[in-house]
């Protein structure tokens, strides 16, 4: 009994050191299964199928829980002959795709890399996309520098002047000075009327007699020049012997052609043997002229009376200044009615030249433009309306006219005209901010170049780079060039 007890340990150990491995590969082989189905099930799984596998977990039996149940039992676990061998569990090599000949777990792995590689790509993608959009709504701006249409603008005032010398001046009127006074002048001017008499060509010559004896030469005797144009003495004259002496000329057949310049002239009617002695030179040109007369035109009248009426003009204005040199402008109004002319003269009358005398009424006005020019300016800002700015307003370019006179009251009407320049005030009274929003640059241009009002334009991006005017119409910036 003693021997065989302390041999049945021994026994025991050696049996349970033969089948440790056994169920070693056992274990491993459940665990390869058990791996392989978690395989199969994310594989149906990502096919989209309807039926999810859940693979069963075996239980796990661990060496020393096989040693204790074969010990409370007292049975040896020496494999017997009649129990046939546990099947080894495949390795999971042996698993092969019919169609890829790759084994399925390895497949399957490769698969499910490349599926979370293209989430994880679109992620960023769509990422990258969200913060290029973030960028463009919230850091893109654009300013737009407007120079706008100045357009003309014109408008006249209706205001009263009043003498100073009156006690009370009416509401709304002004200050000045009012009086009637008359004007006469007297010009003279010249008849263009004419009447062709004839032509001549005349001029003058020195005679040079170098010989011992006098010679007298008679009125149209002839003098020949070098080019063979021909000439007369107008007068008969006696030629001392060695002197010298001037004679009047003309020519033999007028025209323009024989007023020549300074030459010598022989006498053809002379002794050839006297010619080189008595002969005539000329110092000047000689002059080609038509004979006429002159007489007065009707429109030597009528241009003489228009004349003369600027000049009363300018004598009114110059008597105004000097009367009223207190004043910075004046009016006047010249009456027609007692408008006096007398012509020295009529017309066809034969005459160099006739006088004309006038007189005339006329009534003045002067006052201070400065105060005027207040007026109208106020009166150009209230016409414009709040949309529009007066950016010129040209006070020296005020026109005045007199309009009604009031002898009795010492009191005239004037009616001043007068101009300036305006713009558009804002730059969101021209451009509708939601129609550039989002739009390309050519977009935004073409938008702009058909606006009305609009001189010229520069668009400036930030950043200078993206030319495209931003989502948010607060991010477009609007400026006036004026």
């Amino acid at each position: 009994m003693k021997k065989k007890t302390t041999r049945a340990p021994r026994n025991q150990k050696a049996a349970a050191a033969e089948i440790e491995p056994a169920l070693a590969d056992l274990a491993s082989s459940a665990l390869d299964l058990t791996l392989e189905k978690s395989l199969d099930a994310a594989k149906t799984e990502s096919a989209g199928k309807e039926q999810v596998i859940i693979p069963e977990q075996p239980k796990k039996i661990s060496i020393q829980e096989g040693l204790a149940d074969q010990e409370s039992a007292r049975q040896p676990l020496l494999p017997s002959s009649s129990t046939p061998p546990a099947p080894a569990a495949p390795a999971a090599d042996d698993f092969l795709n019919p169609v890829s000949g790759q084994p399925e777990n390895q497949e399957l792995k490769i698969h499910a890399v490349g599926f979370y590689r293209k989430i994880v790509l679109s992620l960023m993608t769509a990422t990258v996309l969200l913060a290029m959009a973030v960028a463009y709504i919230f850091f893109v701006r654009a300013e737009i520098i407007l120079v706008p249409n100045q357009e003309r603008v014109s408008n006249n005032l209706i205001f009263d002047i009043v003498d100073q010398s009156k006690s009370e001046i009416p509401a709304g009127a002004l200050k000045g000075a009012v009086e009637e006074m008359e004007i006469s002048f007297t010009a003279i001017y010249p008849a263009t009327g004419r009447e062709v008499l004839g032509q001549e060509t005349i001029g003058e010559v020195i005679l040079h007699n170098n010989y011992n004896k006098n010679q007298p030469l008679v009125a149209t005797t002839r003098l020949e020049s070098p080019d063979g144009k021909l000439f007369r003495l107008k007068e008969t004259v006696n030629l001392p012997a060695g002197a010298s002496i001037s004679a009047a000329v003309y020519a033999d057949q007028p025209g323009e052609e024989m007023a020549i310049g300074p030459t010598t002239f022989v006498l053809p009617g002379l002794w050839a043997g006297l010619q080189d002695k008595i002969y005539a030179e000329s110092k000047n040109s000689f002059i080609f002229q038509k004979k006429e007369k002159k007489f007065i035109l009707q429109n030597d009248i009528d241009a003489g009376l228009r004349d003369i009426k600027q000049k009363l003009n300018n004598q009114i204005e110059q008597e105004i200044k000097e009367k009223f040199a207190d004043f910075s402008q004046f009016v006047f109004k010249i009456d027609e009615n007692t408008l006096d002319y007398d012509v020295q003269g009529e017309a066809k009358e034969e005459k160099e030249e006739f006088t004309i005398s006038a007189s005339v009424k006329a009534v003045a006005g002067a006052f201070n433009k400065e105060e005027v020019a207040v007026l109208a300016k106020n009166r150009l800002l209230d016409s414009i309306g709040a949309t529009k700015e007066l950016i010129n307003f040209d006070d020296q370019g005020i026109s005045y006219v007199l309009q009604a006179v009031d002898l009795g009251e010492k009191a005239i009407t004037v009616n001043a005209a007068f101009t300036g320049k305006v713009i558009i005030k804002t730059a969101d009274d021209m451009i509708n901010l939601n129609s550039l929003t989002n739009q390309s640059d050519e977009r935004a241009r073409q938008y702009l170049s058909g606006l009305d009002g609009l001189a010229g334009f520069e668009i400036k991006y930030s950043p200078a780079f993206f030319k495209r005017m931003p989502l948010l119409s607060d991010k477009i910036k609007l400026q006036l060039k004026k």
